[in-house]
């Protein structure tokens, strides 16, 4: 069995946006240096409307426990990491095991658009509740031809939103997306599954790398 885990990083610019990209890249750059750790993968959800921010989502590949740890114990990286955090705004910061086969570099291509969720189960729904009727409602989303496929995760630790339960979408373009939006309000079993969460974070993003 796999001891790979995967970092799923969330974060906005909180101030300038060319500060922001110079601090994440020289951070990125120092730790995917390290030991068993990378490749890095990026997106960013460019906004669904021209109003929104621009925020960026961040994958890293360890290799297992003993790569984090590395990462840790590593001066240089520590340095970039407290420069970057000057810079950036979080919105989720987890620790990933994939419950299925999971392509960690292939699942979602340029020109691809993937939906990272980060949900927990409303006031009063138990847990139980919310796995039935998500599954129901990703099963229904795989069947959809603008869906390229769906993947559920068990959160291993985190900085923010670790208390979520995590999956990802793949559509097969922005405009997919868009089309499937206009009708999922007709799909039963997105409308069972939409009463039973609450969501820690949402975004919905094109692939960089």
């Amino acid at each position: 069995m796999t001891e790979e885990i995967f970092e799923l990083a969330i974060r906005s610019p909180k101030g300038d946006e060319a500060l922001f990209n110079k601090a994440k890249n020289e951070t990125v750059q120092k730790l995917v240096s390290i030991k068993g750790i990378g490749p890095e993968r990026e997106f960013i959800q460019n906004g669904l409307k021209p109003s929104d921010e621009n925020v960026y989502a961040g994958m890293t590949r360890y290799e297992n426990k003993k790569a984090y740890n590395r990462a840790l114990r590593s001066p240089g990286f520590m340095f970039k990491i407290l420069k970057f955090s000057k810079q950036m705004s979080s919105k989720a910061g987890v620790f990933l095991k994939p419950n299925e086969d999971f392509d960690y570099t292939g699942f979602c291509k340029k020109g691809q658009m993937v939906e990272f969720a980060l949900l927990k189960p409303a006031d009063g729904v138990s847990q139980d509740e919310f796995l039935t009727k998500r599954k129901s409602y990703l099963r229904a989303m795989d069947n959809e031809p603008e869906v390229i496929g769906s993947y559920t995760f068990q959160i291993t630790g985190g900085f923010k939103g670790k208390d979520s339960i995590v999956h990802f979408t793949v559509y097969k373009n922005r405009d997919a997306f868009y089309k499937l939006a206009e009708r999922i309000d007709e799909m039963a079993e997105f409308n069972d599954f939409r009463k039973v969460f609450q969501s820690n974070y949402i975004s919905f993003a094109d692939v960089v790398k």
